[in-house]
């Protein structure tokens, strides 16, 4: 993952799980592309080998691998999509 000055987040490659929050489960992507988070600006990011998480000034969203509970809350499958930690909610 990168964290833009303006808030942005791009992803690229491995994706099997879905840890880079572009929607799909597209096995590699090599070329950056956008994740989606309406009216969010990200401030701080982490990246595992299968999932991530983005915080943003109110809100933090996991995405990829949550078969052990890593993405939060009730989620316990992989999330090729940003879905927002409700416990954690600033």
């Amino acid at each position: 993952l990168a964290l833009l000055q303006d808030g942005s987040v791009f992803s690229f490659g491995a994706n099997r799980y879905g840890q880079l929050g572009r929607g799909s489960l597209e096995l590699n992507c090599v070329s950056p592309g956008k994740i989606v988070l309406a009216d969010v600006r990200v401030v701080a990011l982490a990246c595992g080998a299968l999932h991530s998480v983005v915080l943003s000034e109110n809100a933090t969203f996991a995405f990829g691998w949550g078969s052990y509970g890593q993405l939060g809350g009730d989620v316990i499958e992989a999330q090729a999509i940003p879905c927002e930690i409700q416990a954690v909610r600033g």
